[in-house]
């Protein structure tokens, strides 16, 4: 019964030549079980801004069929969410709930009051 990712929160991510952002998400694997992520969006394709004249062009709202949610580093980025392969996830249950906001802050999140309903939001869904 796995359900939709939902994002909790995102972070500012970046090597010494690239920036992106990572999200913080959540799904409802069953009643009372729920597995926390990080994800990110799809790059399509490079995009300048500008067509050779130097006129500003206008963002697409979707490319080859997937929606674009913004521009990261050049790139027109979009689709569904994404795991990052090598990050690691927690399934958690409500008895584990501490557990995974702990998770959370060592993954360098914030642990607000709305993360938090998120996560128990998730764990409620699968009833």
């Amino acid at each position: 019964m796995s359900s939709e990712r939902v994002v909790l929160g995102s972070r500012d991510a970046s090597t010494m030549v690239s920036s992106w952002t990572e999200y913080l998400c959540v799904r409802t694997l069953g009643p009372g079980r729920a597995i926390l992520e990080v994800c990110m969006y799809e790059a399509f394709a490079q995009f300048e801004g500008c067509d050779d004249d130097g006129n500003e062009l206008d963002v697409p709202e979707t490319y080859e069929g997937k929606q674009v949610v913004g521009i990261e580093d050049g790139y027109l980025v979009g689709g569904e969410l994404m795991l990052i392969e090598d990050m690691e996830t927690l399934t958690f249950s409500r008895d584990d709930f501490d557990q995974a906001s702990r998770w959370v802050a060592a993954q360098n999140f914030e642990v607000s009051a709305a993360v938090l309903a998120g996560m128990q939001s998730a764990l409620n869904a699968g009833h």
